[in-house]
């Protein structure tokens, strides 16, 4: 072959070469190498969809840029090749994941149709910490080493709210916030409310519950003062004790919820009451400015007998069902007197 002919040869070839690149480069598969021939990116197009690998100056992947049928991903490894980041777009969930130097996920940020939420994890894999902004509102989560929810704080549409949990799952303490006040509630091991605290419009209250929930001990302040009732196993209030604008009041009641003792610090003085099993107070004991009296009734509430002590002496007296006096006894400067009255409460008899 004569030179003129390879010269012509080779025009061919050149032809044939411009116009395949012309019409474009077709391949499967795309290695880049550096200046010392190490494979640093490697393009590939298979099944499963494209893929684009980027490799550190040893060779050890330190990218990884991937599309299939389920979405699109990015990894990227540290220097030993492991995987340290991790950022995925699959259907409508965007998420980033970061893990640690043994592989194990640590932190994860995801945004779905109900919201957005950040995941945090200890070396075990167990979720310690998740917050998370909602539809319905914000949230935190705080877990211990077993990955159990010991902490929790919300943000709804009645307010914000923080409960505290055991090691068994158990809310044992739940602190609130609504347009009515606050409270704080508190319960047992087996998740009875045992106390609960509150601040409402009308004034704050402590209300103590024993093990079956029923409340046993409750504390209020409102417009007209405080009060404090005591409650047995039976709902039943068996003591009261308030300080309202008259004055501060004690009552002891029975198991029907009958005032059987009472005890009254009013302006005029001290009153103490006994009351039968109907509620009618049978011994009154009264202290004001004239002095002590104690008063005797029946079961109808009259009057039976009346003593008292006053700036002039002391006296008794002792009355009929019909609350006319009958009989009286009194001591006073001049000396001591007795009288005997009829029915009519008219005196028929005295001495001196």
């Amino acid at each position: 072959m004569t030179t003129e002919e390879r010269m012509e040869a080779l025009e061919r070839e050149l032809a044939e070469l411009r116009s395949e690149l012309a019409g474009g480069l077709t391949t499967r598969q795309v290695r880049i190498v550096d200046e010392g021939g190490r494979e640093r990116a490697v393009l590939t197009v298979d099944e499963a969809g494209p893929r684009l690998r980027l490799n550190d100056e040893k060779g050890r992947g330190c990218a990884l840029l991937a599309v299939d049928k389920h979405g699109s991903g990015l990894s990227v490894g540290d220097e030993n090749g492991k995987v340290r980041a991790q950022l995925a777009v699959l259907k409508d969930r965007p998420s980033l994941t970061l893990l640690d130097e043994n592989g194990k996920f640590r932190a994860s940020l995801g945004v779905e149709k109900d919201g957005a939420g950040l995941g945090l994890f200890d070396e075990n894999g167990k979720t310690r910490a998740v917050l998370a902004a909602l539809n319905r509102g914000p949230l935190l989560r705080l877990a211990d080493e077993n990955g159990q929810t010991r902490a929790g704080l919300d943000v709804g549409k009645d307010g914000p709210a923080l409960g505290l949990s055991d090691e068994n799952g158990k809310t044992r303490a739940l602190l609130g916030a609504a347009k009515d006040g606050a409270g704080l509630s508190l319960s047992d091991e087996k998740g009875e409310l045992r106390a609960g605290l509150a601040v409402l419009k009308d004034g704050p209250g402590l209300d103590l519950r024993d093990e079956n929930g029923r409340p046993r001990a409750v504390l209020a302040v409102g417009k007209d003062g405080s009060t404090l009732a005591l409650r047995d196993e039976n709902g039943k209030t068996r003591a009261a004790l308030a300080v309202l604008k008259d004055g501060p009041g004690l009552d002891l009641r029975d198991e029907n919820g009958e005032v059987r003792a009472g005890l009254d610090v009013l302006k005029i003085g001290p009153v103490l009451s006994l009351s039968d099993e109907k509620g009618e107070p049978c011994v009154v004991l009264v202290l004001d400015e004239a002095g002590p009296r104690l008063r005797l009734n029946d079961e109808k509430g009259r009057g039976r007998a009346l003593l008292g002590v006053d700036k002039h002496g002391s006296g008794l007296s002792v009355g009929d069902e019909n609350g006319k006096t009958r009989a009286s006894l009194a001591v006073v400067k001049d000396g001591p007197g007795l009288y005997l009255c009829d029915a009519a409460g008219r005196a028929v008899w005295s001495a001196p």
